[in-house]
């Protein structure tokens, strides 16, 4: 995902690096990992 972000960036010619939060919601992805005590 972040190659992705980083060759949009490229071609938009924007100076700022986007975050990966900025595009995409990571509260299930946590929440699954917290449920399989992968993460606190």
């Amino acid at each position: 995902m972040r190659i992705v972000l980083e060759n949009f960036r490229k071609s938009m010619n924007r100076a700022r690096p986007i975050a990966l939060a900025e595009v995409a919601d990571m509260a299930p992805l946590l929440e699954a990992q917290r449920e399989l005590g992968l993460r606190k």
